[in-house]
């Protein structure tokens, strides 16, 4: 009976996801083909990113609205509301910078899906420029105006990035920091296929970037989105009540790279064990020791 349900789930969240990204995609393509014929022409391309990310935010939500057995749980402190994004986005001098963990394709659904629609309109993402090319998603992603990552290779765990080609998008991610935008990622880099619970070691590239533009570092961490959509090729779609949690990263004193990335995995990991914590209080499993 669990194996017939479960086969279900599955069907109904592949039904949902198509739905969502067939939306996302036309909505998308919508807004700058008809935002550019409205106003002949003078519209700035960010305005148009601006409003396709909100409207594909709004697709990503329909996903967990059709598939209610997969929960999100905010766990953020101090009262487990949404005051925490409204903290994250007050107004100051500097952009924010936001690092995910990642542990599953549902993650970047899920993080959309948690952000109040109106602070999703800032933010941009840095992803792998092959993700660009992948029909109907690639456009959606270009649409949104996140920004791609040219990698010398396509191997699993090699991060070298193409100088050259890398450095005419960074004139772009300069200038949306200026504007006061958001960046998140996966200082990760890729999926954790092997323990969920602990993180894998940060790409110094990316942090790199966060202390060469002085930028105020959040972090975001969430369980069981490789439960709801695990790692094993297969579809999504399995129930799962998914913790997550959005808190502020103290900013290192370390001036090695190194021990930077360090310190800032540190206070992640710290984050993600208490959020397990958690979690496995609430599901009635007993802590193990260490």
């Amino acid at each position: 009976m669990g194996s017939l349900l479960s086969t279900v789930a599955k069907g109904w969240f592949g039904v949902s996801l198509v739905i969502s990204l067939l939306g996302a995609y036309l909505s998308a393509r919508a807004v700058h083909i008809v935002g550019k014929l409205l106003t002949l022409g003078n519209v700035s391309t960010v305005t148009l990113n601006n409003l396709s990310v909100q409207a594909v935010g709004l697709w990503f939500k329909v996903l967990f609205l059709l598939c209610p057995w997969m929960r999100a749980v905010n766990v953020s402190e101090p009262d487990n509301s949404n005051k925490c994004w409204d903290a994250l986005f007050a107004e100051g001098e500097k952009p924010p910078f936001l690092l995910l963990n990642h542990a599953s394709q549902l993650d970047g659904f899920l993080f959309v899906n948690c952000t109040p629609v109106k602070y999703i309109k800032s933010m941009r993402t840095l992803a792998k420029s092959g993700l660009f090319k992948v029909p109907v998603f690639g456009q959606m992603m270009k649409d949104i105006g996140h920004f791609p990552v040219y990698f010398k290779s396509s191997e699993a765990g090699v991060f070298k990035v193409d100088r050259e080609a890398q450095s005419k998008v960074m004139k772009g991610v300069e200038a949306h920091l200026q504007a006061k935008g958001c960046i998140s990622l996966y200082p990760e880099g890729q999926i954790n296929r092997k323990d969920s619970r602990k993180l894998q070691s940060f790409r110094r590239g990316s942090l790199k970037m966060c202390r060469e533009h002085n930028m105020k570092m959040w972090g975001f961490v969430a369980t069981d989105c490789d439960t709801a959509w695990p790692n094993d090729g297969g579809l999504g779609g399995l129930p799962a009540t998914m913790y997550y949690r959005l808190f502020p990263i103290e900013e290192p004193e370390e001036e090695d790279l190194a021990a930077f990335c360090a310190n800032v995995e540190a206070q992640m990991q710290a984050q993600l064990d208490q959020v397990y914590d958690i979690r496995d209080q609430a599901m009635g499993i007993a802590k193990k020791n260490d």
